[in-house]
C-alpha cells in the first residue's frame, strides 16, 4: 500500500504572509469579531434590563418589610 504525496509548502514566506493576512483582517475573523461584539452587546443590554428589574424588585420589597414593621409598631 502506498501513500499519496502531499504538496509541499511554498518555501517563501513573503507569499504567504501577502495571502494570508488580508484573508485575515477582511474574512473570517473580522466577521466572527463583530458577531462576538453584537453577542456582547446583547448580553450587557439584557443583563442592564435584569438589573433594573432587580432594583425595582428590592425596592418594593423594602417598602414591603418597612410597611410591615412600622404597622406593628
Amino acid at each position: 500500500m502506498f501513500l499519496a504525496s502531499r504538496p509541499t509548502l511554498p518555501t517563501d514566506i513573503g507569499t504567504i504572509d501577502e495571502v494570508t493576512i488580508p484573508a485575515v483582517n477582511n474574512g473570517f475573523f473580522h466577521n466572527f469579531r463583530d458577531e462576538i461584539q453584537r453577542y456582547g452587546d446583547y448580553l450587557r443590554q439584557k443583563f442592564m434590563e435584569i438589573y433594573a428589574r432587580m432594583s425595582i424588585k428590592m425596592r418594593e420589597l423594602g417598602t414591603r418589610i418597612s410597611d410591615r414593621f412600622n404597622s406593628y409598631g
